[in-house]
């Protein structure tokens, strides 16, 4: 099931420091942003937030599945639920994600979903984290910024 986190429910932080290890960065955006989760059983096992940047883009800010449930449509059924709740706001005209550059993760996923490349930030992630992250075993070092226009 997938539903909107309510204001009062705990936040699935093991899950959100999946997507970005640095606690201070998910609390920046996290409180005024919409959280998407997917429960299985009784366990949240998905998570994907989003926020309005301005009056017409959407933000993804942070999207994970459980390590365990990895590779069983979560992720995809997040992004088609996320989209259902962009096109309820006619204001939205676009919506944009920051990703690492390793084509089998997420960028797949988001390109699936009409997302296309529109800026490269070279060892962003090298630069500006405080420990390295990894993709599988691949370190990540590019940012990749890829738009959707809906």
């Amino acid at each position: 099931m997938i539903h909107l986190l309510s204001e009062k429910t705990a936040l699935p932080w093991e899950l959100l420091m999946l997507a970005d290890p640095e606690k201070e960065k998910i609390e920046a955006y996290v409180y005024d942003s919409k959280v998407l989760v997917y429960e299985w059983r009784n366990e949240i096992v998905g998570v994907l937030v989003f926020k309005m940047i301005d009056e017409e883009t959407v933000e993804i800010m942070n999207m994970a599945v459980s390590e365990r449930m990895q590779r069983q449509g979560i992720a995809d059924r997040l992004m088609e639920r996320f989209l259902e709740e962009v096109h309820r706001q006619p204001a939205v005209k676009a919506g944009i994600v920051r990703t690492g550059e390793i084509p089998e993760g997420p960028m797949r996923l988001y390109q699936k979903h009409g997302f296309e490349v529109s800026e490269r930030r070279k060892n962003y992630f090298v630069d500006y984290c405080a420990e390295p992250i990894f993709e599988g075993d691949q370190q990540l070092k590019d940012q990749i910024i890829m738009k959707r226009f809906f």
